[in-house]
């Protein structure tokens, strides 16, 4: 697990508050997706959350339906996303920002450009007020991967130098035979 820090944007911890208040269960499963986030940071995937292809900015949505093993009992309205991003604090530091939650339902596909240019706006305020670097789905996946690669490079290193040091013993082994038919010619 990878541990991350949840950050709620002002707009969207009110828009939470109001939802805790009107409907438990709903805020219940919207809190369990929260914390799966918290818990897997940027591994998080589907069918919890996928990313929302038209951002820009690499935004992801967690997703209260259709039901998962987190959200067993989501199987109706409201179909709520809640918006969300990375910012890198400093140092490395990866955190989420809870940007925009609302109910899709009447809405459907129309939902994402208001809400995603709206959430993308809330986002680079935040980060520019605070001094974070936003995270786009492209750098979340490179990072991901640096690791894999150094890895790769360091066995690709491994092989060449145990290739090269084969190829120096076979060397050594065809001149010193090499130099034992000719002392034995000159005999």
């Amino acid at each position: 697990m990878h541990f991350v820090e949840i950050i709620y944007q002002k707009d969207f911890e009110s828009w939470w508050m109001e939802t805790a208040k009107s409907d438990v269960e709903v805020a219940g499963e919207i809190q369990a997706l929260i914390d799966e986030l918290e818990r897997h940071g940027k591994d998080l995937g589907d069918p919890e959350a996928h990313p929302v292809v038209m951002s820009k900015q690499g935004l992801r949505a967690l997703r209260r339906t259709p039901p998962t093993n987190v959200t067993p009992y989501a199987d109706g309205p409201p179909v709520i996303r809640v918006l969300y991003g990375f910012v890198d604090k400093g140092v490395g530091q990866l955190a989420a920002v809870l940007l925009l939650g609302s109910d899709k339902t009447k809405r459907q596909s129309d939902w994402y450009p208001l809400n995603v240019a709206e959430a993308e706006r809330r986002l680079t305020i935040l980060a520019k007020h605070n001094g974070w670097r936003i995270v786009t789905r492209r750098q979340v996946h490179i990072k991901g991967m640096e690791s894999k690669q150094q890895e790769c490079e360091r066995e690709l290193e491994t092989i060449k130098t145990k290739t090269k040091t084969k190829t120096k013993t076979k060397t050594k082994t065809k001149t010193k035979t090499t130099k034992d038919k000719r002392q034995k010619r000159t005999r």
